[in-house]
């Protein structure tokens, strides 16, 4: 019978395992590191679409209160502010948050008619400068102001 001599490698101090778990520990740190920059990513696309979403309604509030003709007239006839909740149709909410809009009309008074014409006398029409103020906002403590300046021109009553 013949015996088999196996020889014994010499040599290997672990050096394989040493490197391979090196790697490992970086590769997993790096997908860490990814993870963590891809939630911040998404809180921040998040807060973004918040921001929009009150600037919109902000918006629709003051288009909503300037096609108004009826705050127009209070505002008109009012020595204060007059303060509107805007419902806007819209079922839209972030996060099951529903967006709210409210705005601000104020009664600035006459001003000039620069560059307005009817072909006719100036002097019997009048342009009544009016300043609006749109507030968006939802529950998360997410708001945004718009301010917009508009007149309207209508007879001057003499």
């Amino acid at each position: 019978m013949q015996t088999l001599n196996f020889a014994q490698p010499r040599g290997q101090n672990g050096a394989v395992l040493i490197v391979s778990l090196i790697i490992l520990l970086v590769m997993t740190v790096l997908g860490v590191a990814a993870s963590g920059s891809a939630n911040m990513e998404l809180r921040m696309a998040g807060n973004n679409e918040r921001i929009n979403t009150t600037l919109q309604a902000a918006e629709s509030a003051v288009e909503a209160t300037i096609n108004n003709v009826n705050l127009l007239g209070q505002a008109l006839n009012s020595t204060t502010s007059i303060n509107a909740t805007i419902r806007l149709d819209s079922d839209y909410d972030v996060a099951n948050q529903p967006v709210e809009s409210v705005a601000e009309i104020s009664y600035l008074g006459q001003g000039s008619m620069d560059g307005f014409s009817m072909g006719i006398n100036q002097n019997n029409f009048v342009a009544h400068n009016f300043e609006v103020k749109g507030t968006g906002s939802m529950q998360d403590n997410v708001t945004s102001v718009t301010s917009q300046g508009v007149f309207r021109v209508a007879p001057s009553g003499g």
